[in-house]
């Protein structure tokens, strides 16, 4: 990145900060039991940080240089002590779903070489220019977002009739980038350990599961396992023998068959079994980053702050109206156009401004849309309009 521009964007982030603290201070539960960390625009971790009020909270806000701000999940007798001395009280409970874990999910990808810094619109693994290596960049934009969504609705309808969490006990947010972070602050979760955290995880993701363990035949995965091989009847050739798909097809046209008697009767038959679970693996996890809801003392991004790659604010969402357009419109802290030279991008939704196929030139887009892009590596020079 430019030395202009990297001074650019950190101006950027220090208004925000500046104008937004006390808006960001309040929207964490309980400040002064979490521990806190930042990474700096020198991509410096400093973390164990102890926020006593808002007075020391704007501080380091203003004093740190920070790009990116994090708070525990746990609550802590003591959170800038190390670790092992913190004496843990308690955790929410955190979903994250990022397009990056859905495999459904479609992200736009340019090629650029390490070396030189060229951008390439294939797949290469030499740089046509130099000869070097080529990484390859994944851009999010609204229509991904609204992919990911999909996936945001599959988590919360499970945690509300599965689970029996309230609406209201779920606070649902943008993460900034590519997806969503769902917190749970109920006090009837607060002290589950990273066992039954790990169970929750197992249950959302179908990692683990056999079907054939299953006893209850109204449980979520014999409705998921009816479902998918519903929706793919079509498809079972790829899946299964002939044999087994006439006997799945048959059990689908007996519209009042009990699946869970049929799964019973095939139990010994361990390869067909196999496949009905790989399946519903493949078909019917919900996309979530199991790490982050398995451990009890994460550090995840603060509400209201902003994402270090895009310079969009982690949003608390309406979930009635939720689309992709809306969360990048109403996350952008400034609104204001500016101009930047872009050495490629695809085709780009960003909030409602639709950006066409660009090579080598110089364009009009959204201010966090440059920031993004030149975090990226694909563009430089932002200027005011």
């Amino acid at each position: 990145m430019k030395l202009k521009d990297k001074m650019y964007i950190i101006q950027y982030y220090m208004k925000a900060y500046s104008l937004n603290a006390y808006r960001i201070y309040n929207s964490i539960p309980d400040v002064t039991t979490r521990e806190f960390a930042i990474i700096n625009f020198d991509n410096i971790m400093k973390r164990h940080i102890l926020v006593r009020d808002f007075n020391s909270f704007k501080r380091i806000l203003i004093d740190e240089n920070v790009k990116e701000l994090y708070h525990s999940s746990a609550y802590y007798l003591f959170p800038d002590k190390p670790m092992d001395q913190k004496e843990w009280r308690g955790a929410d409970l955190i979903f994250d779903i990022d397009a990056d874990h859905i495999d459904r999910v479609r992200l736009k990808e340019v090629y650029i070489c390490k070396k030189c810094g060229e951008v390439h619109n294939k797949p290469v693994d030499i740089c046509i220019r130099c000869g070097g290596t080529v990484d390859k960049v994944k851009l999010i934009d609204s229509e991904a977002l609204n992919q990911v969504k999909n996936e945001l609705f599959k988590l919360i309808d499970i945690l509300i009739d599965d689970f029996g969490f309230k609406e209201e006990d779920l606070k649902i947010f943008f993460s900034g980038h590519r997806g969503f972070h769902i917190h749970i602050t109920n006090e009837n979760i607060l002290n589950l350990d990273g066992i039954e955290r790990l169970e929750i995880k197992d249950y959302i993701t179908m990692e683990g599961i056999d079907l054939v363990t299953i006893r209850d035949p109204n449980s979520r995965p014999i409705r998921e396992i009816k479902r998918i091989l519903r929706e793919k009847k079509d498809e079972l050739n790829i899946y299964f023998s002939p044999n087994e798909v006439k006997v799945i097809r048959d059990i689908l046209n007996r519209g009042d068959i009990n699946f869970y008697h049929f799964l019973k009767r095939i139990r010994g038959r361990r390869g067909f079994i196999e496949k009905l679970n790989k399946l519903l693996l493949k078909e019917g996890s919900v996309g979530i980053d199991g790490i982050v809801t398995v451990d009890t003392s994460r550090l995840i991004r603060a509400p209201e702050s902003l994402h270090g790659k895009t310079g969009l604010v982690k949003s608390l969402l309406d979930l009635e109206r939720l689309d992709g357009e809306r969360i990048i419109s109403e996350s952008s802290p400034e609104e204001k156009m500016t101009s930047v030279y872009v050495r490629y991008i695809p085709r780009l939704l960003w909030g409602d401004y639709e950006l066409n196929e660009t090579f080598n030139e110089r364009i009009k887009v959204p201010l966090t849309l440059s920031i993004y892009l030149v975090n990226m590596g694909i563009a430089y020079d932002i200027r005011d309009l």
